[in-house]
């Protein structure tokens, strides 16, 4: 923790991006043009609405998805779109996201138009299911490259995917910070558990 405290208060350019409970554009109504996730893609027919977006017995959801019309066979994946503005990239080499999601499901993240990183999902068609590994319930943390980020305004696209028709949950929330090459260096040694946050954020 010490080590990861110090990187954290050593870089000169930290930025929080996005907050947890942002409100984000969302379609949960099927399937999506092919380039729904592009900085130009018209989204002005999308729902709004903060975060945790979703359904199921998750008691922290503040918007409700549809999953369509029969509860053993829901859709496969809900979307997500949000713009954001950075005003500086000095000294921001890498990303780091919080992705909140539900148990067994996965997400594909994209910047600008550009894959960012998949949590829990193989490589596929993005109308499919989350064919990963189940995992516990909550918060995972992803490092990625910023090399797609641009000074100015940015649009981060999310899909994200049940593991099965039959999942009782769907779950999406997001937190976005961009790092130096010390922090994201500190962060790969020690693993990205979500107990960094608890770190990162005292």
């Amino acid at each position: 923790g010490e080590e990861l405290r110090q990187a954290w208060t050593s870089e000169t350019a930290l930025d929080s991006l996005m907050s947890k409970g942002s409100v984000w554009k969302y379609y949960d109504g099927g399937e999506v043009p092919s380039d729904w996730q592009d900085r130009e893609f018209d989204d002005s027919a999308w729902d709004e609405g903060p975060a945790v977006l979703g359904y199921g017995e998750n008691t922290r959801v503040a918007t409700t998805l549809s999953f369509g019309d029969d509860p053993q066979n829901k859709r496969p994946a809900c979307y997500f779109r949000r713009s954001f503005q950075v005003d500086d990239l000095a000294g921001i080499e890498f990303l780091v996201a919080s992705l909140g999601r539900d148990v067994g499901g996965g997400a594909v993240l994209y910047l600008n138009g550009q894959e960012l990183v998949r949590s829990n999902i193989g490589e596929g068609a993005m109308f499919s299911w989350g064919g990963g590994t189940p995992e516990a319930q909550g918060y995972y943390t992803l490092l990625a490259s910023a090399e797609s980020l641009r000074q100015g305004q940015n649009l981060l696209a999310v899909s994200a995917h049940l593991s099965h028709s039959a999942s009782s949950d769907l779950t999406f929330d997001l937190q976005l910070y961009g790092v130096g090459d010390v922090l994201a260096g500190v962060l790969e040694e020690i693993g990205l558990e979500e107990s960094v946050w608890s770190v990162l954020e005292k």
